[in-house]
């Protein structure tokens, strides 16, 4: 399949609309103009690293599904009373497991 496209006076060129599903793009992606062994290569771009690694860490771990759950009801039952959730695993544990887990 070979497909051109014309470069604007702004610089900006158009992807053409048959290419898009060969390369995973939807309107607003970014692409990244790559140059190997003298070809130009056009990709969607890869980011640097995962947008939610920032994240990690900022819940407990959880040791099963029942666990989770009890914390999320934990934090509901808060919530409804004004109260500050914690997300601290250690005090979760002392305050639900005597109450969930009998």
């Amino acid at each position: 399949m070979k497909r051109s496209s014309k470069i604007s006076g702004k610089g900006q060129v158009t992807i053409p609309l048959e290419i898009h599903p060969r390369l995973g793009l939807r309107a607003g992606d970014r692409v990244e103009f790559v140059t190997e062994n003298g070809r130009t290569i056009i990709r969607p771009e890869s980011l640097a690293q995962n947008p939610f690694a920032k994240y990690v860490g900022a819940l407990p771990a959880f040791s099963s599904v029942r666990e989770i759950d009890a914390w999320v009801r934990c934090c509901a039952r808060k919530k409804r009373r004004g109260m500050r959730m914690a997300v601290d695993r250690t005090i979760y544990t002392r305050e639900v497991r005597g109450t969930i887990f009998i």
